[in-house]
């Protein structure tokens, strides 16, 4: 059995321990022959993403970019939503369910996405996931740097997840941003990936679904408050790259710290 199908299945059940050693295992077969894995059909009809070997432990799933030498990976996306409505994610894929509440559109997948991370070192037998949307208990795991960059040259430039999702006076008032990878979550009743069925690829309000997800959550307890920075990004439209980057930083689970004595209780929007 091809190696990448291996690693597949093992991707398939994330509650497997081991299956970042598989995934490496399958860039050790292509390193040793052809450069290109192809998409071989698994069980239930989905396909792995092809993984093509660009030399120097720089690797390409679909349209992820992979450079384990730099612990990084990086994918493009455009700026969907700024200034308008309401923001749950950072980034989703394109045309995913969740894409209207995203700043960020982008055209890598869940799958591609998780397995590039698997790849860079992580592991989702080391997350703990919110049981639900809004859950006020703080999710664990891996720690993941999160960036947004645009531009070439002298206008070339880069920004924190959190200057691009909240303004200058947002920022004073929170904690510097900490975020945590979960790997999503298998759905038991059909076996769908949650997040290719949702795009949720990057989130902040401990959505179980999303792949990286904010360990504090951004505007839980006060939907509506983030809407990206329009003073710093480009226009709807523009092209951006996320750069996703493993810390080897491990969170601890913590109980939710204490809302403020004003602050309305978490939980979705009536």
């Amino acid at each position: 059995m091809p190696t990448l199908v291996v690693a597949w299945r093992f991707f398939r059940n994330p509650g497997l321990s081991g299956c970042m050693i598989l995934v490496v295992a399958a860039v050790a077969t292509m390193a040793s022959g052809s450069s290109r894995a192809q998409s071989p059909e698994v069980p239930g009809g989905a396909s792995a993403p092809a993984m093509q070997s660009l030399g120097h432990d720089r690797y390409q799933i679909g349209q992820v970019l992979v450079d384990r030498r730099s612990h990084r990976l990086t994918f493009p996306a455009r700026v969907a939503h700024l200034g308008e409505a309401p923001l749950e994610y950072l980034a989703v894929s394109r045309a995913g369910r969740k894409l209207y509440e995203s700043l960020l559109e982008a055209d890598a997948t869940g799958t591609e996405l998780n397995l590039g991370l698997i790849l860079l070192g992580f592991d989702g037998t080391r997350s703990s996931r919110p049981t639900f949307q809004f859950d006020p208990h703080l999710p664990a795991g891996q720690r993941v740097a999160v960036t947004v960059r645009w531009g070439t040259g002298r206008a070339a430039r880069t920004v924190t997840a959190d200057e691009a999702l909240l303004d200058d006076a947002q920022r004073k008032a929170v904690e510097p941003s900490t975020w945590v990878y979960l790997g999503s979550i298998i759905r038991p009743r059909d076996g769908k990936y949650l997040a290719d069925l949702y795009g949720t690829l990057i989130g902040f309000v401990h959505d179980p679904a999303d792949v990286v997800d904010h360990h504090l959550g951004l505007g839980i307890g006060a939907y509506g408050s983030v809407r990206g920075n329009t003073s710093l990004l480009p226009p709807i439209g523009s092209a951006v790259e996320v750069v996703l980057t493993f810390t080897g930083e491990y969170v601890k689970p913590a109980e939710p710290p204490p809302p403020p004595p004003d602050a309305p209780a978490a939980g979705p929007p009536p």
